[in-house]
């Protein structure tokens, strides 16, 4: 499988990252987390526990005046609601409340935000890991440091891939174990601190399976079918600029979501009408009309360069292509119109 040209090294300092990081700066919120680098939190050297992208907790005691913005982990996130309530939105503008003792996953494909727009009053505990996908139809690779059974972290895996479930109530065992995290946390320089951290995420992570199972999901295997992989790749293009500006090719594409390249281009057709090519240059400039609108401090190179065109001339010969006019006479029309 290609190595991951989404997201990938080294984590990206997410804009809700930053939002977090200054609540907790001003101490409008309590927050105490251990992450890799870009995101906030203790820093954790990614070589202690390969895969952990950030685990901590926050304490909201009142509604905030600023909420997360859409965006994409490079992991798995479970978020346990200890008490209050958040708002959820999943890959669309509809949200949905999720209550104290409920858990919400979200997926690496899945954008995201908290706050409708803002933060309601919450405990809030989170756990992010790596798994090795982007995409619902990869195979998860677990950390060597996850001790579940084979059979246990397979079932584990397609509930979380295979379901479109995005809460789940859960009960004392879970909250249990999430707590356990969270006083760790208090102090990440006692003694045999991660050995015992690895072993309340293990009980964690084998808590919420068996609550998975109590909760009967239901496996549905077009969830986690080659085409709605391509679908959401492409809907990946659109929605990360980190993707739109990656030198793609038609082969690279398909490698990404584990197609060949003849039924990568069929399904491209079906989605969206068009070849992988013609859809990869129309999303690149329809990014470009947004920065060369909204950015004008941004010469017509340093746009073209963000949106993947390898140099200047085809930018300009692409845009006339599209929207019969150049990049430069876009930037004047838009301007002449305000």
């Amino acid at each position: 499988m290609a190595k991951k040209a989404i997201s990938k090294t080294p984590p990206r300092q997410l804009k809700h990252c930053q939002l977090l990081a200054k609540a907790a700066e001003d101490k409008s919120i309590e927050m105490r987390a251990l992450a890799v680098k870009g995101y906030p939190g203790v820093e954790l050297s990614p070589k202690i526990l390969p895969g952990l992208i950030s685990v901590g907790y926050w304490n909201s005691p009142r509604d905030q005046n600023w909420g997360m913005t859409w965006h994409q982990h490079d992991g798995f996130e479970l978020e346990f609601v200890e008490s209050g309530q958040l708002d959820l939105g999943i890959g669309s503008e509809v949200f949905e409340q999720v209550r104290a003792n409920h858990v919400a996953i979200t997926r690496p494909w899945q954008r995201h935000r908290y706050g409708n727009p803002y933060i309601r009053s919450s405990r809030l505990h989170w756990l992010i890991i790596d798994l090795g996908v982007s995409l619902p139809n990869q195979q998860l690779k677990w950390p060597s440091w996850v001790v579940l059974s084979q059979d246990d972290q397979k079932e584990f895996a397609d509930l979380i891939r295979l379901t479109e479930s995005s809460t789940l109530p859960v009960g004392a065992p879970v909250r249990k174990t999430v707590l356990r995290i969270a006083q760790l946390l208090r102090n990440v320089n006692q003694e045999s601190f991660y050995s015992s951290l690895t072993m309340a995420i293990n009980e964690y992570l084998l808590a919420l399976l068996k609550a998975m199972r109590k909760s009967e999901l239901h496996l549905n295997a077009s969830l986690g079918a080659s085409f709605r992989a391509v679908d959401l790749f492409l809907q990946s293009l659109r929605n990360s600029s980190d993707a739109l500006k990656a030198p793609w090719t038609v082969r690279q594409m398909a490698r990404e979501c584990g197609v060949s390249q003849t039924l990568f281009t069929n399904y491209c057709r079906q989605i969206v009408n068009k070849s992988p090519a013609d859809y990869l240059k129309s999303v690149r400039v329809e990014r470009a009309c947004v920065l060369l609108q909204e950015n004008p401090e941004l010469s017509v190179s340093d746009v073209a360069e963000q949106c993947g065109f390898a140099t200047p001339a085809y930018f300009t010969t692409v845009f006339r292509q599209e929207k019969n006019i150049t990049p430069r006479e876009y930037r004047l029309a838009q301007r002449e119109d305000k």
